[in-house]
């Protein structure tokens, strides 16, 4: 699932490739067909599967749907280390440090050693 971030023709996006399940979890249980929290949201198909995202909501504004948009954080301070590596998946620019996730969660994707 792609966050795009600047207008059209303008290459500019972020890849949500996985996310924690905090809540809804029952639900995304139910759309994934998976009882495990760990395999709900781990992978870009598993992540969309499990919040139900459909090709119709490409073009959706995630700053003016209530429906499907990217809310702001509760707290002011993170609580967790961000890690960043080279991308993973990609033929191009793999070298460039443009992953970023939290470091030791369970629920990032991709590769276990990139983990400090």
């Amino acid at each position: 699932m792609n966050a795009v971030t600047q207008p059209e023709g303008l290459g500019s996006a972020v890849l949500l490739r996985a996310i924690e399940p905090i809540w809804g979890i029952e639900e995304m249980q139910r759309s994934r067909g998976h009882q495990d929290i760990r395999r709900l949201t781990r992978g870009p198909a598993m992540l969309c599967q499990a919040l139900s995202v459909q090709r119709r909501e490409d073009g959706v504004d995630l700053t003016k749907n209530p429906a499907m948009m990217i809310a702001e954080c509760s707290t002011s301070e993170p609580v967790f280390q961000v890690t960043t590596t080279g991308r993973i998946g990609v033929s191009r620019g793999a070298e460039l440090p443009l992953r970023y996730f939290i470091n030791d969660n369970p629920f990032v994707s991709g590769r276990r050693r990139d983990h400090v």
